[in-house]
């Protein structure tokens, strides 16, 4: 059998590549056709479409892992700001319990119930809820009740004075104190 073609060459779709004759300077020549190799043949005209499962699954697992990477970092932050917004509201209820003791011409004071884990001030109708976590820590404040801690502040501007630290276990924690002339409150510090 001759082949008047330089050669023939089959591929399928399953890898199946055989040649079926060749040719020498132009001259045809009786080839026996060599066998045939089964496999999975890479080359550049094989053309891929899709992926596999194997790629899938590598892409997933890297999503996943860094979904959870993100999940952690944002529930931190998200702990962190609790605090820090909380301290903002507490230092913000007590400047507003100082003007309405100055501008009523009467003592006010910023009650922190522990029980309850509530903060208000007396004669208005605001009131914060101390987070769950949160510890409050103070060091020169008045009890005016049982698990009642009261911070007082007085016609003439002045307070009772004191300290307070707010923290939440294994974030950082912001201290504050109250000037016992001026009534005036500065931070002191972040900790942790």
């Amino acid at each position: 059998m001759r082949f008047n073609s330089n050669s023939i060459s089959h591929s399928s779709a399953i890898g199946v590549d055989c040649v079926v004759g060749s040719s020498t300077y132009g001259r045809s020549t009786p080839v026996s056709p060599p066998p045939c190799r089964l496999g999975i043949i890479l080359n550049a005209k094989w053309n891929k479409k899709g992926f596999t499962l194997i790629e899938m699954l590598v892409v997933l697992v890297l999503v996943a892992m860094a979904g959870t990477l993100v999940f952690v970092r944002v529930g931190k932050s998200m702990t962190g700001r609790q605090t820090r917004v909380f301290a903002q509201d507490l230092v913000s209820l007590c400047k507003e319990a100082r003007r309405m003791a100055v501008e009523k011409g009467e003592p006010t004071s910023v009650d922190i119930y522990s029980d309850e884990r509530r903060c208000s001030t007396s004669g208005s109708g605001k009131v914060l809820e101390i987070p769950a976590e949160m510890a409050i820590e103070g060091t020169g404040i008045g009890q005016s009740d049982e698990d009642v801690y009261a911070i007082y502040f007085y016609p003439d501007g002045s307070s009772g004075g004191g300290e307070l630290t707010l923290s939440i276990p294994g974030q950082k924690g912001y201290s504050f104190r109250i000037d016992m002339l001026t009534g005036l409150l500065s931070w002191t510090g972040e900790e942790g």
